[in-house]
């Protein structure tokens, strides 16, 4: 069917509200087309009287039998009051005088229908308006229309009306799901970011043939480190067999549900356990696109992910009376004066709330992988691994009314509709009519590191907004005690949430008048999930230090040059941490919530290797068996809030970190969900709490001022997979607070 432009549609809009189109639509029960028009139903600006102050319309809201519909909201199109009508169907639609004009018209809509409208009528007879039921079943053939942008030329692109929205959805991962290289790696235990084979031969991969991800063909590359896919088809597909996983020929049949959200808009297929590799076409390039949105009839959350379960697909099924498309269109939305037959609008209130986001937004899983068990007493739903409605559900946010969209999606500044190329002061059934300020949002869906461009040039991250920082400093004799607090009053969530291998990464640092960096004498460090280049207990497993000598086995020191060797112990004590949505529900006391506390010991330089022992600048002091040593980067210098650097391996530093940590059947840490079998801690800021964390520094011998320095660090995964894998990490400075002390 041929494209439309805008000349098209305008057409099509003028026909839709005459009665010709009315008269070659005669829609019946099990009908996928628009909601039947009277012959003499265009509003006509010379003849409609004018309504009565104050006014009010009264009707019944029928189905196409003329049974009468309960529950359905009816609107009088543009306004602000709204009506249900009761278990006959009546309703009685209040108008004031700020409403009233020339064109009154009456819009319903009813879950499970098609917006229907009514207008033109005598006012003292019924405004009765009749409501076609949407088809029962989705239809896997239909081919989802591209999202496009401002530039595209027809309506074959949703950009070519809805411009703003799609420029801004452009920006956002959601278009990017399907197209994300890090979430490919990982379920074909690729390493992406290793583009030869000899580099790859000397990380300890095998460079074969796979797919090339949203196309038909092959091409080499590293495969490297765990994978959904490898592990999950032992036998089938992956090291060691025939063909890697994601090869065109390869038959892996344990997919899990990655491609349920990350590439759902596949074709032809049943949604369920979808293969993220066989993504193509808009599937691929789109990702999560509007087509894909606007066919979901219904959300049901904390079910299985996405298609998998957690979002219902309406896909329409009738043939379209129109050239302009295959099938006669269907669009879920929240608003029931959406009345363009060109839309096929049916109203679903969940797209104005958190629910529609918990589609793919909030996640148990059960084992995925073979010999995996799950603590069915502990987490009876399954392992939460994503778990961002949960939280949300129980913040100071939802009690107050505000809801995912209020900060994903902010309000276009400006009273407008969602089509962008008719002007917002000649309303009508064609073009909409204008919404109050937040009932038009950006389509951006804007993540923790979201970049704007060019839409509003001046809107940060909102990973920057989410949580602030606070820092206070006392001299007690030969320190400097500081404590530091950080507070989660900006996000309606824990912070981080959603992936878990995303965490915060708190550094703390003082420095006396010259610049010189002061040691660290006690308080928290950074956990071993804040990432180390290696690690091991001293006297344990081969580990010792003999003066300036020291021995890690495994570890080629050829390499560690410039690292530092930071050495912390645990006195048994552990983290009071407050625990977000189900891991703080379990009301575990502070020595089972998994965080115990290590404090600083000595920290030396790696200054060279002698092909035994790392070699270091000097004997490090009080260092006692048991003690944990970290081989990591010194601190990067983060200037002000937005900075951003290559991330390094922090771990044993003066700080903390933030992360929920997943282990799997074999007690490995800080692995990606998908092989996870339980929660080893989640100490991640839960919204509307402040966390306190001490921190103690030798005092500068002069007397001279202590400047102290916290910066809270984004980091997006664990910095040992990135390494792995060859991925681009980087670190993003979200908070940052200093204070000076004499």
């Amino acid at each position: 069917m041929p494209p439309m432009t805008r000349a098209h549609l305008f057409a099509l809009a003028t026909l839709a509200a005459s009665s010709s189109l009315a008269a070659c639509q005669e829609p019946t029960a099990d009908d996928d087309t628009a909601p039947p028009v009277d012959d003499d139903s265009a509003p006509d600006d010379d003849t409609a009287p004018p309504i009565p102050y104050p006014g009010f319309i009264e009707g019944r809201i029928v189905d196409e039998a003329g049974a009468p519909l309960e529950g359905a909201v009816v609107e009088h199109a543009g306004g602000t009051l709204s009506a249900v009508s009761d278990a006959q169907g009546a309703y009685r639609l209040e108008i004031p005088e700020a409403e009233l004009g020339k064109e009154p018209l009456v819009a319903a809509g009813l879950v499970g229908y098609r917006n229907g409208y009514a207008t033109d009528l005598p006012y003292d007879a019924p405004w009765d308006v009749v409501l076609g039921a949407i088809p029962a079943q989705d239809n896997p053939d239909y081919h989802f229309q591209p999202g496009g942008d401002s530039a595209s030329p027809t309506t074959a692109y949703c950009g070519h009306c809805h411009t703003d929205f799609a420029d801004a959805w452009q920006t956002s991962a959601h278009r990017r799901s399907a197209g994300n290289p890090w979430t490919f790696d990982l379920y074909n235990g690729a390493a992406g970011g290793i583009g030869d084979s000899a580099s790859c031969e000397a990380a300890g991969g095998t460079w074969d043939e796979g797919s090339v991800p949203g196309e038909d063909g092959t091409a080499e590359r590293c495969y490297l480190g765990a994978g959904l896919l490898p592990e999950a088809n032992p036998g089938e597909c992956g090291p060691g067999e025939a063909l890697p996983c994601d090869h065109p020929s390869a038959a892996p049949s344990v997919f899990g549900s990655c491609g349920d959200c990350h590439a759902p808009a596949q074709e032809g297929v049943a949604p369920g356990h979808l293969d993220f590799n066989r993504a193509r076409g808009i599937a691929f390039s789109d990702g999560v696109g509007c087509d894909l949105c606007h066919k979901v009839a219904s959300v049901q959350a904390n079910t299985r992910p996405g298609l998998d379960g957690a979002l219902e697909l309406r896909r329409p099924s009738k043939p379209s009376p129109s050239p302009a498309s295959e099938y006669a269109p269907l669009m879920f939305g929240s608003h029931v004066d959406v009345l363009n037959p060109y839309m096929g609008a049916s109203y679903q209130p969940a797209f104005a709330g958190s629910e529609f986001c918990s589609g793919c937004h909030e996640y148990a899983q059960p084992p995925l992988l073979p010999g995996g068990v799950v603590d069915a007493a502990r987490w009876p739903e399954g392992l939460p691994v994503h778990e961002t409605f949960t939280e949300w559900s129980e913040s100071p946010s939802a009690g107050f009314g505000q809801v995912c969209q209020d900060c994903h999606m902010p309000a276009i500044d400006a009273p407008t509709t969602a089509g962008d190329f008719f002007s917002a002061n000649d309303p009508g059934i064609s073009v909409g009519w204008p919404r109050p300020f937040g009932e038009v949002r950006s389509h951006g869906f804007a993540g923790p590191l979201h970049d704007w461009g060019d839409l509003e040039p001046e809107a940060g991250p909102l990973a920057d907004l989410a949580v602030s920082l606070a820092v206070s400093a006392e001299k007690d004799g030969d320190t400097v005690r500081v404590e530091v607090r950080a507070a989660n009053y900006g996000a309606g969530h824990a912070v981080p949430t959603g992936e878990p291998l995303r965490r915060l990464v708190l550094l703390v640092s003082a420095r006396d008048a010259s610049g010189q960096a002061l040691p660290a004498v006690g308080g928290y460090t950074v956990p071993d999930f804040g990432s180390s280049w290696a690690e091991g207990v001293v006297g344990a497993d081969g580990v010792a230090l003999d003066g300036d000598r020291l021995t890690l086995p495994g570890v080629d020191g050829a390499a560690a040059g410039g690292l530092e060797a930071r050495f912390v112990r645990s006195d048994g004590a552990f983290d009071d941490y407050p625990a977000p949505a189900r891991y703080g529900a379990l009301g575990l006391p502070p020595d089972e919530r998994g965080m115990p506390v290590f404090e600083p010991v000595a920290t030396a330089r790696i200054m060279g290797w002698d092909g035994e022992t790392l070699i270091l600048t000097e004997a490090p002091a009080g260092v006692a068996a048991g003690d944990r040593v970290f081989l990591g980067a010194p601190a990067g210098v983060f200037e002000a809030v937005g900075d951003e650097a290559e991330a390094a391996p922090y771990a044993g530093l003066p700080g903390y970190a933030f992360a929920k940590v997943l282990v799997d059947a074999a007690g490995d840490r800080d692995v990606p969900h998908y092989r996870a079998v339980e929660v080893a801690s989640d100490n991640r800021l839960p919204p509307g709490v402040t966390a306190s964390t001490p921190h103690v520094f030798t005092a500068p011998g002069d007397g001279g001022e202590v400047t102290v320095e916290a910066v809270l660090l984004y980091r997006p995964a664990p910095w040992g997979l990135a390494a792995e894998r060859g991925w681009d990490l980087r670190d993003h400075a979200m908070a940052r607070a200093t204070v000076t002390v004499e």
